[in-house]
């Protein structure tokens, strides 16, 4: 779980996100996102039943997507990552982490 200070929470600010982000989209996620004013990345990680019907993948791609974002140099943005569909191979790190890199590329 993230700490409170770094989640994208209320129905306004998630909203703006969906309404004026930009996107980027990998194989696996859609990555939104818009600058803000705080000096750290808020995040909402998303993972409709649509992908999984077992509550248990679903909280597992939430879990990993997490712990690589921490691990993410990220700016001062907020973020929605929605998972667009669960990868095949038994190591979801891997897939997530390409996609992204793809959304963050290297300075």
């Amino acid at each position: 779980m993230l700490p409170r200070k770094l989640r994208l929470t209320g129905r306004h600010t998630v909203e703006l996100v969906y309404q004026k982000g930009t996107k980027a989209a990998g194989q696996y996620l859609l990555v939104r996102r818009l600058p803000n004013r705080s000096n750290a990345p808020r995040v909402a990680v998303v993972v409709s039943t649509a992908v999984s019907k077992r509550a248990t993948q679903r909280n597992r791609a939430k879990r990993v997507i997490r712990a690589l974002l921490r691990e993410l140099r990220l700016p001062p943005v907020d973020l929605i990552v929605t998972v667009r569909r669960l990868p095949k191979e038994e190591n979801w790190s891997h897939s997530f982490r390409k996609d992204l890199l793809q959304c963050f590329p290297a300075k």
